[in-house]
């Protein structure tokens, strides 16, 4: 009896340490892969740490390339607020100009009233030939008052509304006599518009053959321009007329007179000869800067 009684000691013995060992065993083999996980995670997590540090780095890579940014934009700002302030300086100081200049257009239409009074007052009869009183007058300082007095003066010739172009070119360089000679210009044609002819001829031979006192420069006279010109730049001498000489309101003009001789700006005027056809009158289309009206050795 009691060798079953040890006997069955000694087998639970085995039994109890053998299940203890495979217990053992299994939580070795879970820690193990228990293990294994754990690192596989600290892998990635260690990988995933390595892209967030790439990024951070990327962030803080564009973080000083936007304050880069930031600080040219702030340095253009600071240009940018001073070219306003510039713009704005020059604004007010053409404003004072254009004041400037309207007052003194007003006093120069002043001067032109009293100055036709006088001439009126000077006529103690009516004078015989068509130069009557132009001759005394001389337009100063303003293109603008000199196509306003030969509108109201030259009754020989038709200065179109739309007729003077950039007058503040012309205006801007006086000092080479322009303004005078423009209207002396503007008087032969008016002259040669009013006098009987006692040829038959255009304006250029009552020119050459006229004792006429007011005849202008020969050698300043076109009467046509060169073939090559028309073909490059004909469609500049299409300008307004009466729409008793064209319906359509424009005509091209080739004659035309030369205030200078050369030069960019050098004034000319062209005008359209109707003194045979219906309304008897020389039609001024143009007064203005020569390179408006170019010619083929312009550049």
């Amino acid at each position: 009896m009691r060798r079953r009684w040890i006997a069955a000691g000694i087998g639970t013995l085995w039994l109890t340490g053998a299940a203890t060992w495979y217990a053992q065993r299994q939580r070795r083999a879970d820690m193990s892969d228990l293990d294994q996980r754990l690192a596989g995670q600290i892998e990635r997590l260690g990988e995933r740490e390595s892209e967030l540090e790439r990024q951070v780095a990327d962030l803080r890579k564009q973080e000083l390339e936007l304050e880069g940014q930031v600080s040219r934009l702030g340095q253009q700002e600071g240009v940018l607020e001073a070219q306003v302030n510039g713009i704005a300086e020059r604004e007010e100081r053409l404003q004072r100009e254009i004041e400037h200049l309207r007052v003194r257009e007003s006093e120069l239409e002043a001067e032109v009233e009293r100055q036709m009074v006088r001439i009126k007052d000077m006529q103690q009869a009516p004078l015989a030939g068509p130069s009557a009183s132009w001759d005394l007058m001389l337009p100063r300082k303003n293109f603008n008052i000199l196509v306003r007095l030969a509108q109201q003066q030259l009754s020989g010739v038709q200065v179109h509304n739309r007729a003077l172009q950039a007058p503040q070119r012309l205006n801007s360089s006086l000092e080479k006599n322009w303004l005078a000679d423009a209207w002396r210009a503007l008087g032969s044609l008016h002259e040669y518009a009013s006098t009987d002819h006692e040829f038959r001829g255009d304006y250029l031979r009552w020119t050459s053959e006229s004792k006429d006192p007011h005849v202008w420069h020969v050698s300043r006279i076109a009467m046509r321009e060169s073939e090559s010109t028309m073909q490059k730049h004909g469609a500049t001498r299409v300008f307004p007329v009466d729409t008793q000489v064209d319906p359509s309101g424009l005509i091209e003009m080739q004659a035309h007179l030369k205030i200078q001789a050369k030069g960019s700006i050098s004034p000319r005027i062209f005008f359209y000869d109707d003194t045979e056809g219906e309304t008897g009158l020389v039609h001024i289309g143009f007064i203005g800067p020569h390179d408006l009206v170019p010619v083929s050795s312009f550049k």
